[in-house]
């Protein structure tokens, strides 16, 4: 018997080949999702036209497409699309890249371990094991380790992986299952972060208000390599200051202000690292804006812009 009912979101933008192959794969699960919803981040290519016609065939769940006027990062798009999905009466939303691919039985796995849990009433979230190239990707599951000085945030080490399931602090949107009744009291993610650290930060809300359990059978293929444009650290060390002001003490927002101005505006992190007066430029403006909150798209540094 199946009884939890998942709403999806997806957040697309410019990667027309893997939604198409995403959400075929949603089609053809062995249990189906009640509704989903792409979010359409403005795309350039044929993301749009694809849409409308996807929209229109028939499948086993409801479809929802919105498609925005300007690219509202990763952190616009999930916020905009769990709005919509907290008017849908499902028990949890589940959010997930573009180039996210689901295993067939992923919601079967998420159901029948919410069904059989003891403690049902004390999670606020669940999560999948996502595979990377065959290998567990570890940097999208992590614990928070904070003491009177660091906030520190730990990959859950793969031995963890062989239980049937363990309690973890954050995760990333690549198979993140949010109970709608705890969404509706925290809100959605924060728009205004754009893009980066707005899942870190959102499943802090998330855990405050009770468990986020990875359920290590439900899986989500995301074969992805590291994302090393440099345009994408001003949002990093940016939101993740915040982010650390938002759920640390105040001890641990000022050494990390402190180690984010070592660590990437030092001279020394100039002469062994980084040898671009323009990238040092660029990650303390990203300090100054998040201490003077300004945040959103920052038009020096948009996605995409090529740094030495």
């Amino acid at each position: 018997m199946i009884n939890t009912i998942f709403t999806v979101v997806i957040v697309t933008y410019n990667r027309v080949s893997e939604l198409k192959k995403t959400l075929g794969l949603y089609e053809q699960m062995i249990y189906c999702p009640k509704k989903l919803i792409v979010v359409n981040n403005a795309s350039s290519d044929e993301t749009e036209s694809y849409l409308e016609n996807w929209k229109t065939k028939e499948a086993s769940f409801k479809k929802e497409v919105i498609t925005t006027t300007e690219n509202l990062g990763g952190a616009g798009g999930f916020s905009l699309g769990m709005t919509s999905a907290l008017n849908t009466d499902c028990d949890f939303i589940f959010l997930a890249d573009d180039d996210a691919y689901p295993d067939p039985n992923v919601f079967l796995k998420l159901d029948e371990f919410y069904r059989n849990c003891e403690v049902k009433d004390e999670i606020a979230g669940m999560c999948t094991k996502n595979i990377n190239f065959g290998n567990i990707d570890c940097m999208h599951r992590r614990r928070v380790r904070k003491n009177w000085i660091a906030f520190k945030e730990e990959n859950i080490d793969k031995d963890e992986y062989l239980k049937i399931s363990f309690e973890v602090d954050e995760f990333s949107f690549v198979g993140a299952a949010i109970k709608r009744s705890i969404a509706k009291e925290i809100g959605v993610p924060l728009k205004k972060y754009f893009i980066y650290f707005d899942d870190s930060e959102y499943s802090l809300r998330l855990r405050k208000k009770g468990k986020i359990i990875c359920v290590t059978n439900a899986i989500m293929n995301h074969n992805t390599k590291p994302n090393e444009k440099k345009w994408g650290y001003y949002y990093a060390v940016r939101n993740r200051l915040d982010m650390v002001k938002r759920h640390g003490s105040k001890m641990n927002y000022i050494y990390y202000v402190i180690l984010s101005y070592m660590k990437y505006c030092s001279l020394l992190a100039f002469l062994l690292k980084w040898k671009s007066f323009d990238f040092i430029k660029m990650c303390k403006q990203a300090i100054e804006d998040s201490k003077k909150e300004n945040f959103g798209i920052n038009v020096k540094y948009p996605p995409g812009k090529e740094m030495k």
